[in-house]
């Protein structure tokens, strides 16, 4: 049986493919980290990279528990000087923000979904930029 985590990241990859954002399907991953600079360009670039971040308690009920597991999605685009790249990211996380944003996702369990800004990817090889953010999923649970 796959976990809660494992089965909502399964689903944000399914929504985010549906979107349709300005990558094929190959290039939006679920992967172990969300940016590594020491591996090929190609692995990478572009694409939308989505990896687990530790999970948040919230208040829940008296006999269940809120669980807000988190899933980081990470864009890499060029960052070459023409500012339609600048629009990819835009695109990208308006997009895929409209679709989590107080929404439910189709799993038995989640309540909604937050989004949180996300780590800066500052020191990034030259030729990349790199946005990220959270998709907060609140998941209630049983207590055992």
């Amino acid at each position: 049986m796959a976990s809660t985590e494992s089965t909502i990241l399964a689903a944000v990859k399914v929504v985010i493919d549906a979107l349709s954002p300005t990558v094929g399907d190959e290039e939006c991953q679920i992967r172990k980290w969300p940016f590594d600079k020491g591996r090929d360009a190609n692995h990478w670039y572009p694409g939308i990279t989505l990896s687990r971040v530790k999970e948040k308690e919230f208040a829940g009920t008296n006999k269940q528990d809120d669980i807000g597991y988190g899933i980081q999605v990470t864009m890499v685009v060029d960052n070459s000087s023409d500012p339609t790249e600048d629009d990819v990211f835009a695109e990208w996380r308006q997009l895929i923000r409209k679709a989590f944003i107080h929404q439910r996702v189709n799993i038995t369990g989640v309540q909604t979904c937050l989004i949180e800004p996300g780590p800066v990817y500052a020191d990034t090889p030259e030729n990349y930029d790199v946005s990220t953010f959270i998709i907060r999923v609140i998941s209630r649970e049983a207590r055992t």
